[in-house]
């Protein structure tokens, strides 16, 4: 049997836009009954670890951006 690729529910966190609007869910789900607290809390950690992962990437790309720039200069 082959085997299922992927899950429909998959949550896909690939720019903060899509963090803001996961953390909103999150909010809603807490507030409706639907998760636990236990859940957003994990959520909300995860969350974090998430902005700082997009924080540095963004960050990493433009110091790569000032480096190629001051080598042209100084060519």
């Amino acid at each position: 049997m082959p085997r299922k690729r992927g899950n429909l529910n998959k949550i896909r966190l690939k720019k903060p836009d899509d963090l803001r609007k996961f953390v909103v869910k999150v909010i809603n789900d807490l507030n409706e009954g639907t998760i636990t607290e236990s859940k957003a809390k994990t959520y909300g950690y995860l969350g974090n670890c998430l902005t700082k992962i997009f924080e540095t990437v963004e960050l990493a790309a433009r110091v790569e951006q000032l480096e190629e720039a001051l080598n042209q200069s100084n060519k």
